[in-house]
C-alpha cells in the first residue's frame, strides 16, 4: 500500500518539486539533492501518511524545510544557472527573442532579491500555478498572508523592473 501512494502520488510531483528546489536554490545538484533527501524523508514517514490530508502540501512542505535548512547553512554557496525558457512566441526575429529571454531572466533576479516568503509564494502561484489554499498549506500561513505576500512581491518586481526599464528606454 505505501509503496502504491509512493509510486502513484509522490514521485509525480519529483519535477514541479525540483523546479521549485532548482529555483529557489539556483544550482542543479544542490536541488537534485533536496529532492533525494526529501522523498528519503517522506518515504521515512509513510507510518504518518494516512494522518496527511494534502500530500503535495506535505512535499511541497519538506522541500522548503530542507531548503531553507541549506541556504541558512554556513557551506552553502549560490550558483548562478542557466534559466532555460520555452517561448512559445512565434517571433522570427532574434533581437525579440533575446531582450525577451533578457527580460525573463531579469524578473527571476528581481524575484530572488524578495524576501524569502514572497519569493516562495510567488514561485508557487505564478511559476508552478498552485492554488492560494494550497500555497497557505504548504508555509503553514492563512491565505490572507499568501495574498498579501503575492501583492507586496509583484508590486516590488512591478517597480523594480520599470524602474529599469524606463531608465533604459526613455
Amino acid at each position: 500500500m505505501h509503496h502504491d501512494i509512493f509510486i502513484n502520488k509522490i514521485l509525480p510531483l519529483k519535477d514541479k518539486l525540483f523546479r521549485f528546489a532548482l529555483g529557489t536554490i539556483k544550482n542543479v545538484n544542490e536541488a537534485e539533492d533536496i529532492i533525494q533527501d526529501a522523498m528519503v524523508k517522506i518515504w521515512n514517514k509513510r507510518d504518518e501518511w494516512v494522518d496527511i490530508d494534502n500530500m503535495e502540501g506535505y512535499c511541497y512542505r519538506t522541500v522548503r524545510n530542507l531548503l531553507l535548512d541549506r541556504v541558512q547553512s554556513k557551506d552553502y554557496q549560490n550558483e548562478p544557472y542557466e534559466v532555460k525558457l520555452h517561448d512559445k512566441r512565434d517571433d522570427k526575429d532574434p533581437f525579440t527573442r533575446l531582450v525577451h529571454r533578457e527580460e525573463i531572466t531579469y524578473i527571476h533576479k528581481l524575484i530572488d532579491s524578495l524576501p524569502e516568503p514572497q519569493q516562495t509564494t510567488l514561485r508557487l502561484r505564478d511559476i508552478e500555478g498552485m492554488a492560494y489554499l494550497q500555497i497557505a498549506e504548504i508555509l503553514n500561513i492563512s491565505e490572507t498572508q499568501v495574498k498579501n505576500h503575492l501583492f507586496r512581491g509583484r508590486q516590488k518586481i512591478k517597480q523594480l523592473f520599470e524602474k529599469i526599464y524606463n531608465y533604459e528606454h526613455p
